[in-house]
C-alpha cells in the first residue's frame, strides 16, 4: 500500500487528467447521443432540406450559366458583324485614296498643261506684239 501511495504522489499531476478524461469519456458514451441533441430522423431531414437547397441553387446557376452563354453568342456574332463592316470600311476608304490620289495626279497634270498654256500665250502675244499690260487693265474694267 506504501507502494502505491508513493506512486501515486510521485504521478499525481499524471493520474488526475487522465482519471477525468476517462471518466468524461464513460459519461458522454452512458449517454447514448455522443454529445449531439437531436434524432437521427431530424439528421436526415436537415441533410435532405440541405439537399433541395443544393439542387434549387445547382438549378439556379445553370439557368445563369445559359443566359451568359446566349449573351455571349449574341456578342461574338455582333463582334464578327462589326469586324466586317470594319473590312468593308477600310476596303472603301483604300478604294476612296487611290481615287483621291488619281485626282491630285490629274489636277496637277492639268495644272502644269494650264502653265504650259499660259506661257505659249504669252510667247504668241509678244511675238504679236501684245503686252500683258494691256491685258491686266482690261480684266480690270470689265
Amino acid at each position: 500500500m506504501e507502494k502505491i501511495r508513493k506512486y501515486m504522489q510521485d504521478y499525481y499531476y499524471i493520474i488526475l487528467p487522465l482519471l477525468f478524461c476517462i471518466l468524461c469519456s464513460i459519461y458522454i458514451l452512458c449517454r447514448g447521443d455522443y454529445g449531439y441533441h437531436h434524432n437521427d430522423n431530424q439528421s436526415v431531414e436537415r441533410l435532405q432540406d440541405g439537399l433541395g437547397r443544393t439542387d434549387e441553387r445547382l438549378s439556379d446557376a445553370q439557368g445563369e450559366l445559359d443566359n451568359a452563354q446566349s449573351e455571349l453568342n449574341r456578342a461574338t456574332e455582333t463582334t464578327t458583324d462589326i469586324a466586317g463592316q470594319v473590312s468593308d470600311i477600310r476596303k472603301s476608304v483604300s478604294d476612296n485614296q487611290k481615287l483621291i490620289d488619281e485626282s491630285s495626279n490629274v489636277i496637277d497634270r492639268s495644272e502644269e498643261r494650264d502653265r504650259r498654256v499660259q506661257e505659249r500665250i504669252g510667247e504668241i502675244e509678244e511675238r504679236n506684239g501684245i503686252t500683258k499690260t494691256s491685258d491686266k487693265a482690261s480684266k480690270e474694267t470689265t
